[in-house]
């Protein structure tokens, strides 16, 4: 009889086709990551934005102030 393995065939085609999943569910985690990203982007420019509102007011403000003359 001959001692042949037969799971040896089998596992060529599975490991190829493991490697392909593994890259196919690495570049769904990676466009998830960047949809996440891009839609977080909006929020970070307004959070920016206001933060640099508060501090131009805050300025300003200082600036209208009149000078007290004694």
């Amino acid at each position: 009889m001959r001692n042949v393995n037969r799971h040896a065939a089998r596992r060529t085609p599975h490991s190829a086709l493991g490697k392909g999943q593994a890259v196919l569910e690495y570049a769904v985690l990676i466009g998830i990551v960047a949809a996440a990203l891009i839609a977080m982007q909006l929020y970070v420019r307004r959070s920016i934005q206001a933060n640099l509102k508060v501090l131009e007011d805050q300025v300003n403000a200082e600036a209208v102030k009149p000078v007290l003359v004694q």
